[in-house]
């Protein structure tokens, strides 16, 4: 009986951290996750193959709990508040190519300088094929938007 208690007690404290995890620790949970590497278990949390599609704002959206996928990066600038200067956690939406569809999306970690250049470190899922940190040039920053998760 104890252990069973026991048991319950952690289950339900474990329910309890999940429901309120932060976007990034959801998101971090699937640093290293790729395409290749990972696409049965992607693919089955995003609802799309991640070979086949563009796959960023699905990652976004599945992190973010939204009831219906936004697949397309440019799409997140209508989500949540739109905010001047970021804080960790908040969905940064970018450039891709001359495009004027084309971009990426993703959570806002922090600013780093490299010669001079102002970047900012994304987390986000299609980052060179993988759920990663790496860098943006602000130069292609869109939009930063804060959304409020359940």
């Amino acid at each position: 009986m104890i252990l069973r208690t026991i048991v319950l007690a952690v289950a339900i404290a474990f329910t309890v951290n999940v429901a309120k995890a932060t976007p990034i620790k959801r998101a971090s949970k699937y640093i290293g996750f790729g395409e290749r590497s990972h696409t049965y278990e992607l693919k089955r949390i995003l609802g799309v193959n991640p070979r086949r599609v563009a796959w960023c704002g699905y990652f976004v959206s599945h992190v973010l709990k939204l009831k219906k996928p936004i697949g397309r990066a440019r799409d997140f600038l209508r989500i949540g508040r739109k905010v001047k200067l970021p804080k960790r956690g908040d969905i940064m939406i970018f450039s891709r190519g001359r495009s004027r569809w084309a971009g990426h999306v993703g959570f806002y970690m922090g600013t780093t300088y490299i010669k001079g250049r102002k970047f900012y470190k994304i987390l986000g899922g299609n980052q060179n094929n993988y759920v990663n940190i790496i860098e943006y040039p602000a130069s292609r920053l869109l939009g930063i938007r804060r959304y409020k998760t359940a």
